[in-house]
């Protein structure tokens, strides 16, 4: 339990809390301008969307540490300190989204929650697949780039087919339906994107052989060679 604690607050202290604190306090500003710009359901709709983004783009930096590569040997795997990392930002993600939804008074608040989650388990899963594959020490600028190219091809998308639809929608319910899948998948891919990666079988091991001894006559009685 104390080397639990002792993560947590290691983790804690490299996390970019005044970025998390700008993309939310962005997020919030959008949400409670909402009610107050305009009394067309659909803008503030968009307006509560755009705020969902805002927390999803900070969210895409949680993984970033520009000190991955500088610690050889660490006492916890990486899945363990990501998921320390997802723990110390998710219940602060959730207070601030339930304050989002009460500011920009959303008239569908379960819905629009299963969206913003599922885009920010769609950015840890992508910042978590560029650690994994490139090993970036900061993969929250790649992550968040392909985020907001992802939403934006979204909202452009021709009537019925784009995921972005309003309540009087036949497709609402169908939709959400599709918002949940997209959470629930990205949640379980994470724990696989989040392992340590494999060494590769081409990779060249050091081999080590043991010469017989020569007795004292030789000298050398325990002689070792090694070869790449």
């Amino acid at each position: 339990m104390p080397t639990v604690r002792g993560l947590l607050r290691a983790e804690a202290r490299c996390l970019p809390w005044r970025l998390f604190a700008a993309a939310g306090g962005l997020g919030l500003a959008l949400a409670a301008a909402a009610p107050l710009l305009t009394e067309a359901a659909g803008t503030r709709l968009a307006l509560l969307r755009i705020a969902a983004l805002c927390g999803a783009v900070g969210a895409a930096f949680v993984l970033d540490d520009p000190a991955r590569h500088t610690a050889r040997t660490l006492p916890v795997g990486r899945a363990v300190r990501q998921a320390v990392r997802l723990a110390a930002v998710l219940p602060c993600a959730a207070l601030w989204w339930a304050a989002c939804a009460a500011a920009g008074r959303a008239a569908h608040p379960v819905a629009l929650s299963v969206e913003a989650a599922a885009l920010v388990a769609l950015a840890v899963v992508l910042a978590a697949g560029g650690v994994r594959f490139s090993g970036a020490e900061e993969p929250g600028t790649a992550a968040a780039g392909l985020l907001l190219a992802l939403f934006t091809v979204a909202m452009l998308l021709p009537e019925g087919r784009t995921p972005f639809v309003g309540p009087e929608d036949p497709r609402w319910t169908a939709v959400h339906r599709g918002w949940a899948v997209l959470l629930v998948a990205a949640t379980a891919a994470w724990p696989a994107l989040a392992r340590e990666p494999v060494r590769s079988a081409h990779q060249p091991r050091r081999l080590t052989c043991r010469w017989p001894s020569r007795g004292k006559s030789g000298g050398d009685a325990g002689r070792t060679a090694s070869s790449a």
